[in-house]
């Protein structure tokens, strides 16, 4: 059979020419095909690379949109906070009341002018202390109040006596007077009798009346001997010593014993004990302490502060409403608490002692 004849197909019809030849339409078709799929091929690989381009892009884009956001976040906190709108820590407390400023102070005197500064020693013999103040931040005629204490122990209400406030200042200034505060019998001596100021640290306090903010407190020194320690009382120049020791009933101005003896009737109110010291650092304390057969009377034993190198000092023994027992007594004088006495006597109380 020829060609001719082999082109019909098994039912007589005649093939095409793709039908005879499918290789050469059917190359180029696969030929197209593979470039169609190379082309979509490229297409995919071009999208992921610029899906691959564009996924970098992003994270750096969106860290700096978040640190815009977070700085953004803080300067509108800051913002608020400084507009007011922050609520107020309500926990807080407030700070302790200050004096208002360098104006508000408090200078104390023993005359109706006022000094520069306050001295620094008051003689405890005077019988008041001008304190003159100046109270920033209060209206000239301002209610007062005061208030002090003695070497820290509280005197209450301080009452303004003869206050002459100043009307046509700025603000609160004027001045009244102290009285030296009331003591319990017994407690006065020779050097600072009934009337006076007790020896020690006076502290000041002047406010305006339910306003405690507006206040200002200062201090004074009251010491006995004021002009001698003022003018150079000295250092001692040796260790401490007592040179005499005397006992009596009485003592004079200087705190020196008024005919003194060494027996008593029981019926004395009282027996001084008056020494002479030397050596003892002014500020230091002189402890005197009573012994009897039965032991030390601690009710008796006193401290003397020293406010200058040497000097007479005293101390007493009261009978208590009562005669005072026919014994024989000791007396020791000590530099502070020290166990060893620097000085020691004796007296005796007796009923054939003269009275």
């Amino acid at each position: 059979m020829s060609n001719k004849d082999t082109s019909k197909a098994d039912n007589g019809r005649e093939e095409s020419p793709l039908e005879r030849d499918p290789g050469i339409l059917g190359e180029i078709a696969r030929a197209a095909e593979a470039a169609e799929a190379a082309t979509e091929a490229d297409q995919r690989d071009d999208r992921e690379r610029r899906r691959g381009a564009r996924r970098p892009r992003s994270i750096v884009l969106g860290c700096i949109l978040a640190v815009l956001g977070v700085l953004l976040g803080a300067g509108i906190a800051l913002l608020v906070s400084r507009s007011g709108g922050e609520e107020p820590d309500r926990t807080r407390t407030s700070a302790p009341p200050a004096v208002v400023d360098g104006r508000s102070r408090l200078v104390f005197a023993t005359t109706p002018e006022r000094p520069p500064e306050t001295p620094d020693i008051i003689p405890v013999t005077t019988d008041h202390v001008y304190c003159f103040y100046e109270l920033a931040g209060a209206a000239p005629d301002a209610p007062l109040a005061a208030r002090w204490w003695h070497d820290g122990a509280p005197l209450g209400s301080l009452p303004l006596r003869d206050h002459q406030p100043d009307p046509d200042a700025e603000y609160a200034t004027g001045r009244f007077a102290i009285a030296p505060p009331e003591r319990p019998a017994g407690e006065e001596t020779s050097q600072t009798p009934a009337g006076n100021f007790p020896p020690g640290l006076y502290e000041v306090e002047v406010a305006v009346r339910d306003r405690p903010d507006i206040a200002v407190r200062e201090s004074f020194m009251a010491l006995p001997g004021a002009a001698k320690i003022l003018s150079g009382g000295g250092e001692p120049e040796g260790p401490p010593v007592v040179r005499e020791l005397h006992f009596a009933t009485e003592l004079d101005d200087e705190g020196q014993p008024v005919d003194p003896r060494s027996t008593f009737p029981p019926t004395v109110d009282r027996i001084y004990v008056a020494f002479r010291y030397a050596g003892v650092p002014p500020g230091a304390a002189l402890t005197v302490r009573w012994w009897g057969p039965s032991g030390e009377s601690e009710i008796a034993s006193r401290e003397i502060a020293v406010t200058s190198s040497e000097g007479w000092a005293n101390a007493w023994l009261d009978a208590e409403g009562g005669d005072l027992p026919a014994v024989d007594y000791r007396v020791t004088v000590h530099l502070g608490s020290e166990t060893d006495p620097i000085a020691s006597a004796g007296f005796s109380v007796t009923e054939d002692a003269p009275n």
